[in-house]
């Protein structure tokens, strides 16, 4: 099923899906669909969504699923190295980025490694992508990290 531009467009004054990837977030669209508050495309616009994704959300929502935080994949960092993070970025205001980085990509294999030790499953290690990392940076430097 192919995508029309409209289902992309942007409403500036609404944040991005994105800032607000929470479960509680996603019920609150759901309902808004399933009570006719607006439909799929409007809230889809509203949030910077695809109109697929806010359907898919009310039909879950529907069918009393659960809603789950992001987008189901793995986090790259596990609990501990999120803490570290903002223990360090706590104590260091001034950090530079690059500083940052390196300190987010040695948390990021720290958390292979703890991963590694809790499930014994031994996968070949791959780096956190750039973007990724930008990120990470961008969550820290306003406070925000999930």
């Amino acid at each position: 099923m192919e995508q029309s531009d409209s289902d992309y467009e942007t409403c500036a004054s609404e944040p991005s899906v994105s800032e607000i990837a929470t479960s509680a977030k996603k019920v609150m669209i759901a309902d808004a669909v399933l009570s006719a508050e607006a439909t799929p495309s409007q809230m889809a616009k509203r949030y910077h969504v695809k109109s697929r994704t806010v359907s898919r959300w009310a039909y879950r929502r529907k069918n009393h699923q659960y809603l789950k935080l992001g987008d189901g994949r793995p986090r790259c960092l596990d609990e501990i190295s999120l803490n570290n993070l903002m223990a360090v970025m706590e104590t260091n205001e001034g950090m530079e980025n690059d500083d940052i980085r390196w300190i987010i990509r040695q948390e990021h294999y720290d958390s292979y490694l703890r991963r590694v030790e809790l499930t014994g499953e031994i996968r070949k290690y791959k780096a956190m992508s750039l973007r990724s990392v930008v990120r990470y940076v961008i969550s820290l430097k306003k406070g925000e990290l999930y």
